[in-house]
């Protein structure tokens, strides 16, 4: 009984302190409620579309990023409204232009961030990323951030901010039917 408890205090104690990737300095983690109003103390507004692009799981918004308007998505778990990931939209004149702010993202996320590892992926289209493991000064993965130049009529930089842990919960709680 003892270890019982003891066991279930350190998966307490885990979870109580467990660190969040942030976005515009604020931790993924919490309700879609609490994350939009935490995003409008930053000038980040619901975009006025949000009800007809956006679904169950996810919430669109826009403001400014890196002094350019973005597109803004948040995804959460539909059934307990966890926020586990954002995407940022930029939006390039041109190839050239969206290239140089890959270079200059891909420069910052390296000079701000732990990167403890990277690799190449890609998206659920096809479309080739880059992936940056984010670790937090004990060295435990807390997220990752992704990049992804993408175009049909324009061309525009995805950059994808994933918290490792509200991450994994959403990943399992698909399966709680089984």
């Amino acid at each position: 009984m003892r270890k019982l408890l003891a066991l279930l205090f350190l998966m307490l104690t885990i979870t109580c302190h467990a660190q969040h990737m942030k976005f515009l300095g604020i931790p993924i983690d919490g309700t879609i409620n609490q994350f939009t109003q935490k995003l409008s103390t930053k000038g980040i507004k619901v975009h006025p579309n949000n009800a007809r692009e956006s679904g169950i799981d996810n919430r669109k918004f826009y403001g400014q990023f890196m002094n350019k308007q973005a597109h803004i998505w948040v995804w959460f778990n539909p059934k307990t409204k966890i926020v586990y990931e954002v995407k940022v939209v930029l939006y390039g004149k041109n190839g050239d232009e969206t290239q140089q702010m890959y270079d200059k993202v891909s420069e910052v996320i390296k000079n701000k961030y732990n990167v403890q590892s990277t690799g190449t992926g890609k998206l659920t289209d096809g479309t080739d990323s880059y992936y940056y493991i984010i670790q937090n000064d004990s060295e435990k993965i807390i997220g990752w951030i992704s990049l992804a130049r993408e175009h049909d009529y324009n061309d525009w930089l995805s950059i994808f901010y994933t918290d490792a842990v509200n991450f994994e919960k959403d990943e399992a709680s698909k399966y709680d039917d089984i």
